[in-house]
């Protein structure tokens, strides 16, 4: 993938009672240091109660350096991503930048 280019990052979520969440997204580099810039995070996303899924955009900052990044998807409390830890995070994946 290019800097500046967009992929789509799927949560999907079992939730007993109906929940909003805010959807985070970190590129970590081979440091371990997160390179992504909040480019399309959501404050506060409504999930009913069951099964569900729901997606963003998640943007390749112009300043990444080629090489490759681990994508991890966060949920947040509404309104606080970025500050303290997420109340869950895990890799989806990797992706390439050119």
């Amino acid at each position: 993938m290019t800097r500046g280019s967009t992929f789509t990052l799927t949560y999907k979520l079992t939730a007993k009672a109906a929940v909003t969440l805010a959807l985070g997204a970190a590129l970590y580099d081979e440091s371990g240091a997160d390179q992504a810039d909040g480019t399309g995070d959501e404050d506060a996303v409504a999930f009913p109660a069951g099964t569900t899924s729901q997606t963003r955009q998640v943007l390749l900052p112009n300043s990444l350096v080629p090489g490759a990044y681990e994508v991890d998807g966060e949920l947040w409390p509404p309104g606080t991503i970025g500050d303290g830890e997420p109340i869950k995070a895990g890799a989806c994946g990797d992706v390439t930048v050119r």
